[in-house]
This record gives C-alpha cells, structure tokens and sequence, in this order.
C-alpha cells in the first residue's frame, strides 16, 4: 500500500493497465481467499488515487502503450 501512496501518476498508469487480476497468484493456495481480499483492497485504492492525480489523458494512454 505504500508503494501505491508513492507511486507518480506514470507509475499508477502503469500498473493500472498491466497488473495481473487480484487473486490470479493465490489460487489453488490454501489462504486464497485472504490473499485475495488484500490484493483487492491495494487495488481499489490504486484506482482511486490514480483518479484522484488525472486519471487517463490521451497523452498518457500513448505512452503506456499496450506492451509491457
């Protein structure tokens, strides 16, 4: 969570379109459902501050591309 604090917005804008679905490393474990509530809770808030600095400009979606 702190890192997404951190994080500049081309930071956020990257890991907005390229982070994996919360839970897709934690299947199949044991502990899947807690592991999952954690990544869901970091992920809400990376969307909320990436809203809260600008969100997506024309600009920015262009230089993320579509290539990790």
């Amino acid at each position: 969570m702190r890192e997404v604090e951190a994080a500049s917005h081309r930071q956020l804008a990257h890991w907005y379109r390229f982070l994996g679905s919360a839970g897709r490393d934690a299947v199949g474990k044991p502990d899947f459902e807690d592991l999952l509530q954690a990544q869901l809770k970091i992920q809400e808030r990376l969307l909320e501050r990436f809203d809260e600095i600008g969100g997506w400009s024309p600009v920015l979606s262009k230089q993320m591309g579509w290539d990790k």
